[in-house]
């Protein structure tokens, strides 16, 4: 198999399945200088990222008896839908593993309140993407202040446990930047301190990476990945 191939099924020499990977090509840590791609048996399929640089790929891998002992799937370089490591069940939304009961819940039977609530930005963006941007917004009375570009900025009135050592917020106000990962193309959502010293998208982008100190300065990047 070379890195551009996309598909490579494997049995076993008594005929019965090994593997079948499918992928936009072949590219991994162990063949990136475009050598063939070569599968090592001892090798557990949980310990390799066959997408670690694509942007799709799907694996399963049999045991001796036929039964499926590891299956993943990768779509954006995020782990998506059911998985099985060593027989076991697990269920990822956007790259953010879930319980069961909230993998199947019908977006309608989630709770926007209860989502906007969830200290995880991961979880909370792929909840919101889930149930709905605009349902959050317009259930729980959402303000958008300010935009810019593909950013917004949110005030939503709602009480939140306040993290330890975060900012004063006196007034109750949940404030939440919406941004776009120019690598995954997805949408997060990140708390930002409702305070007048982060009221545009500039400065609220700003202080994630200058920890939300009001005076600092701006930070200029040379690519964004």
């Amino acid at each position: 198999m070379r890195w551009t191939h996309q598909e490579c099924k494997a049995v076993n020499p008594q005929g019965g399945k090994l593997f079948h990977i499918k992928t936009n090509a072949f590219y991994t840590k162990d063949n990136k200088e475009c050598n063939p791609f070569i599968y090592v048996l001892h090798r557990q399929a949980n310990e390799s990222n066959f997408s670690a640089d694509g942007i799709y790929c799907e694996y399963t891998f049999w045991d001796k008896r036929g039964r499926v002992k590891h299956y993943g799937k990768y779509e954006h370089n995020q782990r998506v839908g059911e998985w099985i490591k060593n027989y076991r069940r697990y269920f990822y939304l956007s790259g953010i593993e879930v319980p069961k009961k909230l993998y199947e819940a019908e977006p309608q039977d989630i709770n926007p309140r209860v989502v906007l609530k969830q200290a995880n930005a991961q979880l909370r963006a792929m909840l919101l993407k889930k149930i709905g941007y605009d349902r959050v917004v317009s259930e729980c009375k959402g303000k958008v202040i300010d935009r810019y570009q593909q950013y917004e900025l949110i005030d939503f009135p709602v009480k939140h446990r306040k993290p330890q050592g975060s900012w004063d917020n006196p007034d109750k106000v949940l404030r939440i930047l919406k941004v776009k990962c120019p690598s995954t193309k997805g949408n997060y959502f990140l708390t930002i301190p409702p305070t007048n010293d982060f009221a545009t998208c500039k400065k609220a982008r700003n202080g994630t990476f200058t920890g939300f100190e009001p005076n600092a300065e701006e930070v200029k990047f040379v690519k964004e990945t």
